[in-house]
């Protein structure tokens, strides 16, 4: 898992996207034979990037580097570092420069772990004068913030599949409580209360999935991955529009267009949650819905 995450997702994306590898990290790293970490955040610089205030300043053939980054996966374990950090202060996101840092390189110190909430590695390192050939540099300079972008573009859908993956292990744990723990006679899972939230939280699943696997095929057709379609022929509710980049519109819009006929939909909701609870927990609530108000057959 370690592996997967560090060394052939974020740390050699950045060397993917480029089509370069520094010191043949990236081969390595996709190979399974390096760790790899990205270092881009620090303390005081999470979503704002261009506050970082890691410097590398140009030495004679190389880059001297000197600052420090926070939170940073693989810290300690991880063979080679993607590094961003400034190289011209008064340019913001435009000075930030990328580069491929080993871990035994000179001035280079993993200073501890940082324990969070999930059994991570994670971790804060430091710059000391670490000097790196200028062959260290991961594309241009200036060009590291596009990169860092374009990295964790390509990598979001994956985060959105691993929270999905965890909350449907999460909904099965729910739904086995449910239906194994009794209270006042019956087991959850026969509580109307119970069912609605475990269906309702099927139904927020089954759309964090959808929305992830939607994700991964923009990014796969060359799209953004973070966005949906901008105006028209994209797919999606973009798909749908015609030349103005609005829906076709019925010449007699009305209820019966968007819900086929002309009843009242609330009973038909009431039917869908109670199948739905069952469907979730396989466990009827025995409750018959009349009028609104719950009552024993």
């Amino acid at each position: 898992m370690v592996v997967a995450a560090g060394g052939c997702g974020l740390s050699a994306t950045p060397g993917l996207i480029r089509d370069e590898d520094p010191g043949g990290w990236v081969e390595r790293a996709v190979a399974g034979d390096a760790m790899g970490a990205f270092a881009m955040t620090e303390w005081e610089a999470g979503s704002d990037v261009g506050s970082m205030t890691t410097v590398a300043v140009p030495d004679g053939d190389g880059f001297r580097l000197n600052g420090g980054k926070a939170f940073i996966s693989n810290a300690g374990i991880a063979d080679f570092y993607v590094v961003f950090a400034t190289t011209d202060p008064d340019a913001g996101t435009w000075g930030i420069s990328c580069f491929v840092v080993p871990a035994d390189a000179d001035g280079f110190e993993f200073t501890g772990s940082l324990v969070m909430s999930a059994p991570h590695p994670l971790g804060e390192v430091r710059f000391n004068d670490c000097r790196v050939p200028r062959g260290a540099l991961l594309g241009e300079l200036g060009g590291g913030f596009r990169i860092g972008m374009a990295t964790l573009d390509r990598l979001r859908p994956t985060v959105a599949a691993a929270a999905c993956g965890m909350a449907g292990r999460a909904l099965w744990e729910a739904v086995e409580h449910a239906r194994g723990r009794e209270q006042f006679g019956k087991r959850l899972a026969s509580f109307q209360l119970i069912q609605e939230k475990l269906s309702s939280s099927a139904i927020d699943l089954t759309a964090g999935r959808l929305l992830a696997y939607r994700a991964g095929w923009e990014k796969d057709r060359g799209g953004p991955a973070d966005r949906g379609p901008r105006g028209t022929g994209s797919g999606g509710a973009g798909g749908a529009c015609g030349p103005s980049g609005r829906p076709p519109v019925p010449e007699r819009a009305g209820a019966q267009d968007l819900r086929g006929d002309d009843r009242d939909p609330a009973p038909d909701r009431r039917g869908r949650a109670r199948a739905g609870g069952r469907a979730v927990t396989g466990v009827s609530s025995g409750v018959a819905m009349r009028g609104g108000r719950g009552a024993r057959p």
